[in-house]
């Protein structure tokens, strides 16, 4: 299943709106607070806005989001994430887009895939002691 032409999130949820009003002030480390609460509660903001299209699993579109996140570059993501949710990323002018992804893949390293989906290839090194 292709989800990088799909818009998957219609909405930007109000706790967004004001963490970007906060980014654009330089409160909370500006755009990088923006992009850790987008990664932690991504799934949970695609779940509520689901319309799954005939033929369509749930699980299967889960499957594929955590899937293709933990496969692409910053710059796929990026790309994709102002696809699948055009009224959340217009909150972040694309000249934040670093500190932004600095955000988003603290989430990824810190608890696995937003939160829910462990990924190796954005894991950070086990330590030993």
């Amino acid at each position: 299943m292709s989800i990088q032409q799909k818009v998957l999130c219609t909405y930007a949820p109000s706790y967004l709106r004001a963490t970007a009003w906060e980014a654009s002030h330089d409160f909370k480390d500006g755009y990088r607070w923006f992009g850790n609460k987008l990664a932690s509660h991504l799934l949970e903001m695609v779940e509520n806005d689901l319309e799954v299209d005939e033929g369509e699993d749930e699980a299967e579109l889960t499957d594929a989001i955590l899937d293709f996140i933990a496969e692409a570059t910053d710059d796929e993501i990026w790309k994709w994430l102002r696809t699948a949710m055009p009224k959340c990323m217009a909150l972040v002018p694309p000249r934040r887009k670093d500190t932004f992804m600095l955000g988003f893949n603290e989430v990824l390293e810190d608890e696995g895939v937003l939160t829910t989906y462990p990924v190796q290839k954005h894991a950070a090194p086990q330590s030993s002691c």
